[in-house]
């Protein structure tokens, strides 16, 4: 099935989908600014993060699924990483997660937060 014209159409979804996985990468590194702690974690959540990115991206583009799809998929899967990788962490690696951040974010606030990014700084919000 040729979904080029449907890419096409999608772009809302599609952009959506970037602010998530851009949102994420960047939780990664204001993680990796605050906390010293469990750098090899760290490490292996900024991996996971990358591959799942990989992964949806390239379903959205072939049409598996939609970009809102797989923008929902992405937050979904961030969530489940961010606990993953802390159950793994050291006991004070964990509560200092905890304390930062205790659960995981929304799509809407995660989405919110990466435009806020990108309007503030032009003085348009």
């Amino acid at each position: 099935m040729d979904t080029t014209l449907l890419s096409a159409l999608d772009t809302d979804g599609s952009d959506k989908f970037e602010s998530a996985m851009n949102a994420l990468q960047g939780d990664v590194s204001a993680g990796a600014a605050r906390l010293s702690v469990d750098p090899r974690l760290r490490l292996e959540y900024s991996k996971r993060i990358k591959e799942m990115s990989a992964d949806l991206r390239a379903k959205a583009n072939a049409g598996v699924f939609s970009w809102d799809k797989a923008a929902r998929e992405a937050q979904e899967t961030r969530n489940l990483i961010m606990e993953m990788v802390r159950s793994r962490s050291t006991p004070l690696g964990r509560a200092m997660a905890e304390r930062i951040k205790s659960e995981g974010k929304t799509l809407n606030e995660l989405v919110a937060k990466k435009s806020e990014s990108f309007i503030r700084p032009a003085g348009k919000f």
